[in-house]
């Protein structure tokens, strides 16, 4: 399958670069257009409708996210390609938004076309890509805030702080937590890869816990959460369990 996409950079260097990596190896995408004139990006892409937009963040006229916000009903993937650092890029991967640091590699980007041209569960809502702009929006204004999950029919968006622990069970996951009890469609090796690093640990191969909400750790291998749970510590997590709370 062919899949339109037009490329957004104030870099023509940059530009130059995605499109020849890109006609190299990644034929079965059609670059439309290639441009660093925001307006007549804007009307191509409404007009055209492409499946994919290659956009940076950081451009004179406006940001890649104002850029997002001006587009009429959008409902294709966008690929974010920057040079953010890693706090900005695990808003990307929480918010299920493709990324490409700069300057690209040949092999991640097409990785990443594969992934995409195998994807099943593209947001096609109106409603939820809006929702999904403003909670990217936010967290570069605000830092990372809440996380995407993915549930059977979307997303639902939930703060991080909200969630207790994580359970693993089979393909899927239970999330726990103050006021909340969903059950995500991803399994929890996906939570455990996009959740903030430093606020969640993996204490089990079917159990993450935020680690805000931890009480008590007691000899018989259980960890207690402030929500009167407990949850298992695996023998091969203990030390680095204890390491990590060490640096506090």
């Amino acid at each position: 399958m062919i899949t339109r996409a037009v490329i957004i950079d104030d870099e023509k260097s940059a530009r130059i670069a995605l499109r020849s990596k890109l006609e190299k190896n990644c034929p079965e995408v059609d670059i439309l257009l290639d441009s660093d004139d925001l307006q007549v990006c804007i009307k191509i892409i409404n007009e055209s409708r492409p499946e994919l937009i290659f956009l940076d963040i950081e451009m004179p006229e406006m940001s890649g996210f104002d850029f997002l916000e001006k587009l009429d009903n959008y409902k294709g993937e966008v690929v974010f390609v920057t040079a953010y650092n890693q706090f900005a890029i695990e808003a990307f991967k929480v918010l299920a938004f493709g990324y490409l640091l700069k300057p690209v590699s040949s092999k991640l980007l097409v990785e990443l076309i594969d992934k995409l041209k195998s994807k099943t569960n593209i947001i096609t809502d109106d409603f939820q890509f809006q929702k999904r702009i403003e909670e990217l929006v936010l967290t570069r204004d605000q830092g990372i805030k809440k996380i995407a999950i993915p549930v059977a029919n979307g997303y639902k968006f939930v703060s991080i702080d909200e969630i207790i622990r994580l359970e693993g069970a089979s393909k899927y996951t239970i999330i726990h937590g103050k006021n909340l009890n969903l059950t995500s469609s991803k399994n929890i090796g996906y939570f455990n890869e996009n959740l903030p690093s430093g606020k969640f640990f993996a204490t089990h191969k079917s159990h993450t816990v935020n680690i805000s909400c931890i009480s008590d750790y007691n000899t018989e291998g259980e960890i207690l959460l402030t929500n009167g749970t407990s949850v298992p510590l695996s023998r091969r997590r203990k030390s680095a369990f204890l390491n990590f709370f060490s640096k506090y």
